[in-house]
């Protein structure tokens, strides 16, 4: 986790343990830089609230609808009610750490309000074994993929690469269609054959990216090893990678994670 990278000097200046336990498979929706500077915020505080060789525990996991990440300390600890009277008011809030560490006092108003852009929230819960475990929670999402194409076929086999994971299959034989499908349920990702009849791959993605409202739309652009020259033309229209069609499945589903 890149958060917690980040903290790594920190936490072995001052001699402490940070340890991370987050299943490989576990996947967040959301956004990559305001989800990590609020985990940073969290593990900062609890470094700065630890001292020498305590431990700090990074976990997540699936609870219910939400995917729940926990940073667990041994600090002094903080109550739900001082949480609560800290987000409540929007006031700045900083105490000195164990080594003197000052702080803008800004660290949990600004989690707080990171966490309901994602609509999810932030909380904080004694550990049993002294300090705090401060959590933060949200909606747990099973991303959509739409794949356009017009051979029925190619759209079949397409559900069949994506099956491992575990993601919601749109489909639509042409552009028009496409879009028709984007204006009900926007996805988080398009896989869409660059060639074909009607409003094609390529006008698709031109079109898209001229749409502000849905131009941030991930597109991965599919096409056949003749058309592999078609990649320069793909990219310049703004898609987000270019494959074709006899790329193993070990190449391919990575490439495609990214974006989900």
């Amino acid at each position: 986790m890149q958060a917690v990278e980040e903290n790594k000097a920190q936490a072995e200046q001052k001699e402490i343990s940070l340890l991370t336990d987050v299943p490989s498979h576990l996947r967040l929706w959301g956004d990559r830089s305001l989800i990590g500077e609020a985990l940073r915020n969290l593990i900062t505080n609890a470094i700065k609230f630890s001292k020498k060789s305590d431990v700090i525990t990074i976990r997540a996991a699936i609870d219910g609808q939400n995917t729940v990440i926990s940073v667990v300390d041994s600090g002094p600890g903080m109550s739900s009610e001082a949480l609560n009277r800290i987000l409540q008011s929007g006031a700045a809030s900083s105490t000195l750490g164990t080594a003197g560490e000052a702080g803008t006092g800004f660290g949990l108003v600004l989690i707080h309000d990171l966490m309901k852009l994602h609509h999810g929230s932030v909380s904080v819960m004694p550990n049993s074994g002294g300090g705090s475990i401060f959590q933060l929670t949200l909606p747990t999402v099973k991303p959509q993929i739409l794949v356009v194409d017009y051979d029925s076929a190619s759209r079949e086999l397409m559900q069949a690469i994506l099956g491992p994971l575990d993601v919601e299959i749109l489909e639509a034989e042409d552009g028009e269609k496409a879009f028709a499908l984007i204006a009900q349920r926007r996805p988080h990702l398009i896989i869409a054959n660059f060639h074909g009849p009607h409003l094609c791959g390529m006008k698709l993605l031109e079109k898209l990216k001229r749409k502000d409202e849905i131009a941030d739309i991930p597109v991965v652009v599919t096409a056949s090893e003749q058309e592999a020259g078609e990649r320069e033309i793909a990219f310049r229209l703004g898609a987000q990678d270019f494959i074709t069609n006899d790329a193993p499945v070990e190449d391919f589903l990575p490439r495609v994670q990214r974006f989900i």
